[in-house]
């Protein structure tokens, strides 16, 4: 999904790119067991990079997805506290979560979350992330992938790059589309 995802940006920006898959198929390794979760950005220390980027991201992806019309649902999800001691612990991860511009996390009593989850989840409140959601990830790299080669983007199946000899001139003076070197498995 990473790698789909900037070789479409920077292709969309008028770079030229080859873009090297090791397997048969794109998305077929790592990608192939994406959890397929658009998180809220809840839990990310105040002011990290992943809070923003996430924060950011989850709007953007839900963008996208809709215009891409790739499979996707903004389904919420419960935090739970089980106990009235847990409940402060919902506070402070809300007052995080705000602080990193999450703002449609709902304190809601434990009938309220009961009424959302089903009558089996017993909770003396929880917090209800209205953006988390998840998506099929599979269609969303196969409209990556549209993109990336829409904008002229090559993608080499069953490849692996090798980097040029190290310290030797001709490796200093060749430019980085003269250096890749393609090779099957």
């Amino acid at each position: 999904v990473v790698s789909l995802a900037i070789a479409r940006s920077l292709a969309l920006s008028g770079r030229e790119l080859v873009l090297l898959e090791r397997e048969a198929e794109h998305g077929s390794a790592t990608s192939s067991r994406h959890s397929e979760v658009i998180h809220a950005g809840i839990y990310y220390p105040q002011g990290s990079l992943m809070a923003r980027l996430c924060v950011e991201g989850k709007g953007r992806l839900y963008e996208y997805c809709a215009q891409q019309q790739v499979p996707h649902k903004r389904f919420g999800k419960l935090i739970v506290a089980t106990s009235a001691q847990q409940v402060p612990r919902l506070s402070t991860l809300q007052a995080r979560a705000a602080a990193n511009g999450v703002t449609d996390l709902q304190l809601v009593t434990g009938a309220a979350a009961s009424a959302v989850a089903g009558p089996g989840l017993r909770a003396a409140a929880a917090l209800h992330s209205l953006s988390t959601g998840i998506l099929d990830s599979h269609a969303y790299m196969a409209c990556l992938l549209a993109d990336f080669q829409g904008a002229c983007g090559v993608l080499a199946m069953r490849a692996r790059g090798r980097r040029p000899p190290r310290n030797t001139q001709h490796a200093k003076s060749q430019q980085l589309d003269q250096c890749l070197l393609l090779g099957q498995c």
